[in-house]
């Protein structure tokens, strides 16, 4: 047994020793890599040929056509035609319509109307020569203020109902009365915008 002991140490000492060498050897180790591939040293300069389509693209047009309208260039009288007076009206039947059991305003006198009306017209639809029309369904107040919602409006997407919203709260109309006390009331109003 002291033999075989003998033996077991001798083995564990030898080991140690392989293994110390071995990492030493791996610490002093230097790793050279070589280029895969022997670049050249000069290059010929590439010539570039510029190649034309041989399919015509139509032209694209820089400028339009026309001349953009600019929203300053334009007056009341040339941006809304049909506005020169207050907006077309159309009267709802008593019951129809939001604001239910309310009279209806036949023919409203206007207190105030918006001026330059210019100001409300969607830039990016005048922009782009866009003409619309708006239909508010409104509750007038005891005030005679307009309270609308849209009813319709094209076309739709071109901030022609923000417009239209815009304008009727610039409106206000002598109220409705009913018994001489001034009571609520429905009006139909249809705002048109409109180029020349």
């Amino acid at each position: 047994m002291a033999h075989a002991l003998g033996i077991r140490a001798t083995s564990v000492v030898a080991s140690s020793a392989l293994l110390g060498m071995a990492a030493i050897a791996a610490f002093t180790m230097t790793l050279v890599q070589h280029p895969i591939v022997d670049f050249p040293d000069s290059v010929d300069p590439i010539e570039i040929v510029e190649v034309q389509p041989t399919v015509t693209d139509p032209p694209l047009r820089t400028q339009p056509a026309s001349p953009l309208p600019r929203l300053a260039d334009f007056s009341f009288d040339q941006l809304f035609d049909e506005i020169a007076s207050p907006p077309i009206l159309t009267i709802l039947p008593a019951g129809a319509g939001g604001g239910a059991g309310l009279p209806s305003v036949i023919d409203p006198e206007w207190v105030r109307v918006p001026r330059d009306l210019a100001r409300y017209y969607p830039e990016r639809a005048l922009v782009r020569g866009i003409e619309g029309s708006v239909t508010l369904n409104c509750i007038v107040d005891t005030r005679g203020g307009l309270d609308c919602a849209v009813m319709s409006v094209t076309p739709a997407n071109w901030g022609f109902a923000q417009a239209a919203l815009r304008i009727s709260g610039d409106y206000q109309m002598v109220p409705a009365t009913r018994d001489g006390m001034a009571v609520e009331a429905r009006h139909r109003m249809v705002i048109p915008f409109r180029l020349q």
